[in-house]
């Protein structure tokens, strides 16, 4: 496995930060190109010891050395917070804490056109009662395969409308982003390079900010 340096990262975010340009980037809204404390290492073996594995090592080395969520790809990574309640991702996504340990698996497209085709049909039941109970009980089966489709991986960030990108922490995908859109009925996905390698956790964040810096530079010199 290839070192990852994210020497020199601070710095960059906090360069683009000073420019005027910044806040007309995608997503600037949600983290303003601020990048959170790091984690401390007790911190992070305590989280580690919840979930019951150990996190992709480009993402836990980011959360020591550069920043425990903030500025990055679509409104920002998403953050590690302690609560009464544990540990638990912050922002708008789901992450199932409990299930990290999970092998990560998404589903057969049929599984969801199998939960659809049992969708209840009110003709088909004596009572309005109790077609909204079966109503009731086939959307909660819904909403729990849309959760348990994302079973060990954690919500990294939003890219807005609903579409989130995921980081695969379980499974024989450990280690590669992957794109969230079912909002839009779009079956989850792994982002790729250019040799249809999986993307890590530091190249996707790495393209993001030297596209970024591009995109800065040129408005600036506009």
């Amino acid at each position: 496995m290839t070192e990852v340096s994210w020497l020199g990262v601070r710095e960059r975010v906090a360069a683009i930060a000073s420019s005027e340009a910044s806040q007309k980037v995608f997503g600037a809204s949600g983290h303003r190109f601020v990048l959170r404390p790091v984690m401390s290492a007790a911190e992070l073996v305590d989280v580690e010891r919840v979930i019951g594995t150990p996190l992709p090592e480009e993402y836990r080395t980011f959360l020591l050395e550069v920043g425990n969520g903030g500025a990055g790809p679509g409104y920002g990574i998403e953050r590690v917070e302690r609560t009464a309640d544990g540990w638990r991702w912050t922002g708008h996504g789901v992450t199932t804490v409990a299930k990290l340990g999970v092998p990560f698996q998404p589903f057969d497209q049929q599984v969801y056109a199998q939960h659809d085709a049992k969708q209840p049909v009110d003709s088909d039941f004596a009572d309005h009662g109790s077609f909204m109970e079966a109503s009731r009980a086939w959307m909660r089966r819904s909403d729990d395969l849309h959760d348990e489709e994302t079973f060990g991986a954690i919500t990294l960030s939003h890219q807005g409308c609903g579409y989130y990108w995921l980081l695969v922490v379980s499974g024989p995908e450990r280690g590669a982003v992957w794109d969230d859109g079912r909002a839009g009925d779009m079956p989850l996905s792994p982002l790729t390079g250019p040799a249809g390698q999986r993307l890590t956790f530091d190249r996707w964040y790495l393209n993001w900010l030297t596209r970024t810096e591009t995109a800065i530079v040129s408005a600036d010199g506009a």
